[in-house]
């Protein structure tokens, strides 16, 4: 069932990209950090995260994106986690006045079982998000399912798969749309680099539905390094 599914939307995102008639291209870094809060014991249920990304988009005005995300977790007792942050945007044009978002979010993650010799995983997230370009709050609604698959051998190595649609439950006077906004798709490989580095580097197809204009369909070259303690 859950193979089944996985491969109707992955085969529904690649339709979609194929008649995409406008494409950029770009990069995305980001840098990230999770461990136990300060003062909690080793293996307790308090952790926090945090992470910064740039975004490079090669348009004829060369989209910039800066964005930094802390967040606090609690692990329940099946594994489940929990998640509250918070995200500051920046977004900045050649020739443009920057734009700043606010972003709070809520989050759950949970591991949904194995799959393919691999590991099924799925996190949901919900956004209220403001911009200094509007008056209104808008709710974002995203849905990620990730699968990671161990390389044969000892390695460490693995293969990376997701799925995230982003879906605007409401209309702001600065931009958002209510319905269906973006999908993102992503492939690549994860490999571990010393006790508490793990790299992820590969592609990301952001596909951005758009009403006025023609939809656009970013290729992007995305590296991660991930610090876990």
């Amino acid at each position: 069932m859950l193979a089944s599914g996985m491969s109707a939307a992955l085969l529904c995102v690649a339709s979609t990209n194929t008649f995409a008639s406008d494409a950029e291209f770009g990069v995305w870094a980001i840098a990230s950090a999770t461990d136990v809060l300060p003062g909690s014991e080793e293996r307790g249920p308090w952790r926090y995260s945090l992470d910064a990304q740039y975004r490079f988009i090669d348009d004829n005005r060369d989209f910039r994106q800066y964005l930094i995300r802390p967040a606090i977790g609690y692990t329940l007792s099946n594994g489940v986690q929990v998640w509250l942050g918070y995200a500051r945007l920046k977004t900045a044009r050649n020739n443009s006045r920057s734009a700043y978002e606010n972003r709070f979010w809520q989050q759950v993650n949970w591991r949904v079982g194995e799959l393919l010799g691999g590991t099924l995983s799925a996190r949901v997230r919900l956004e209220q998000r403001s911009a200094s370009t509007g008056d209104d709050i808008g709710q974002v609604a995203r849905v990620m399912l990730k699968f990671v698959r161990p390389f044969s051998g000892a390695s460490g190595s693995y293969w990376i798969a997701s799925l995230e649609p982003f879906v605007s439950l409401s209309d702001t006077d600065w931009g958002l749309e209510k319905g269906l906004g973006q999908n993102r798709f992503a492939v690549g490989i994860g490999r571990p680099v010393g006790e508490h580095l793990v790299i992820e580097a590969g592609y990301m197809n952001q596909y951005i539905f758009r009403d006025t204009v023609e939809d656009l369909s970013n290729h992007l070259a995305v590296i991660h390094f991930k610090m876990n303690f």
